[in-house]
């Protein structure tokens, strides 16, 4: 039986690499970095959207992830 590793980078492990490609990147590298800015702030925004609609029931749920260790 084989085991998956999950490797997903998080939004808050990319952004340092993100705001440097602005800062110091090339041409390319900046619009790539803006665009994945565009993204994590949809990606924001339907977080927000989302816990509007699943109420405060909910929020006390997703508040409680907050402190859950990364490494966990």
């Amino acid at each position: 039986m084989s085991e998956t590793i999950d490797m997903t980078p998080t939004w808050k492990s990319l952004l340092p690499a993100i705001i440097a490609a602005i800062e110091h990147g090339t041409p390319k590298g900046r619009r790539i970095a803006l665009e994945e800015l565009e993204r994590m702030a949809y990606a924001a925004d339907l977080a927000v959207e989302l816990q509007k609609k699943l109420g405060e029931n909910h929020l006390i749920a997703i508040d409680a992830l907050k402190t859950v260790p990364e490494s966990a």
